[in-house]
């Protein structure tokens, strides 16, 4: 028989409580030769965290401890991260879950969502978002990346649709090339919709740009989002 048991370390939680969002069941115990044991790992957070940011996500490291039989035994870690946000409406799929982690301010009342990397034009303190395209890209060509909207479904199977919608462009960044395919609708409890963001550079650049004397640049724009 194998004696066992599961902890969390280094636990990171922005909830209201010291309890550990992350729970197991059963979370230990003995296994007969042979035998296997199913873990359940549930998240339940007593408040919602700052969302956006890996910095600001729930997370710790799940150990799985065996007992060694009179030697250091066996172990095994897995990270853990999770989010929980205030609102049954969310954004994701920025820089940041693509493992680059920059803090960001809180959320007051509007969701902020940038492009880009310029700093944002004087507002209310908003989360933002940063989305970077691929590139480098040639005039005449397209590079596309994509965010996807969000609506949290309740524990018990309950939600409500999330609306959303993208202000337009300002004229300068429409006229560099900038678009978004779906700029507003709505999405089911549960489910999530792509967004795609697509900055095509005009094949003949403008004698305002730096690639109309041959200087490399890199173009930014903002967007916001309202959920």
């Amino acid at each position: 028989p194998q004696r066992w048991r599961a902890e969390v370390r280094n636990l990171a939680s922005h909830g209201l409580r010291s309890r550990s969002p992350f729970t197991f069941s059963p979370g230990g115990g003995v296994i007969a030769p042979n035998g296997t044991c199913a873990v359940t790992l549930s998240f339940t957070p007593d408040a919602p965290g700052a969302p956006y940011g890996n910095d600001r996500m729930f997370s710790g490291t799940i150990a799985v401890v065996a007992a060694g039989g009179g030697g250091p035994g066996a172990e095994t870690t897995r990270e853990l991260r999770a989010r929980c946000w205030a609102d049954g409406s969310f954004v994701r799929g920025g820089d940041d879950d693509a493992g680059i982690s920059s803090p960001l301010p809180p959320s007051v009342d509007a969701v902020g969502l940038r492009t880009g990397l310029r700093d944002p034009r004087p507002r209310a303190p908003y989360e933002s978002v940063e989305l970077t395209l691929p590139g480098p890209i040639r005039p005449g060509d397209t590079a596309s990346a994509s965010l996807h909207v969000g609506s949290v479904k309740n524990a018990d199977g309950g939600g409500s649709n999330a609306e959303y919608a993208f202000e337009s462009f300002a004229a300068d960044d429409a006229a560099k090339g900038w678009s978004v395919d779906e700029p507003s609708g709505s999405v089911a409890a549960g489910d999530g919709k792509k967004v795609t963001f697509t900055f095509a550079y005009p094949s003949t650049p403008r004698p305002v740009d730096p690639c109309y004397f041959g200087i490399p640049e890199t173009v930014r724009a903002d967007v916001t989002c309202v959920l």
